[in-house]
């Protein structure tokens, strides 16, 4: 039986599973530059460039959590 919630819901969790592997791939990045830098400097880099993708990948997460959570209690197929 087709259920258009189902669906919705379905896209959302893949569009939200392709952001977080963006997240995640930039908090990658971050990190290895981070390593070129003089270790003076890397705290302060972390703090500006890697905590607001951590913050990102957080929220993602919950919206991933709060979809799957409709999923499961949504309308039942038969």
């Amino acid at each position: 039986m087709y259920n258009p919630g189902t669906w919705e819901n379905m896209r959302e969790i893949i569009k939200i599973t392709g952001e977080i592997n963006d997240v995640m791939k930039r908090q990658a990045s971050v990190i290895h530059d981070m390593a070129s830098l003089p270790e003076s400097e890397r705290l302060q880099f972390w703090h500006e460039h890697f905590f607001p993708l951590e913050r990102r990948e957080q929220t993602l997460r919950e919206r991933l959590v709060i979809v799957g959570q409709r999923m499961s209690t949504g309308p039942m197929e038969q």
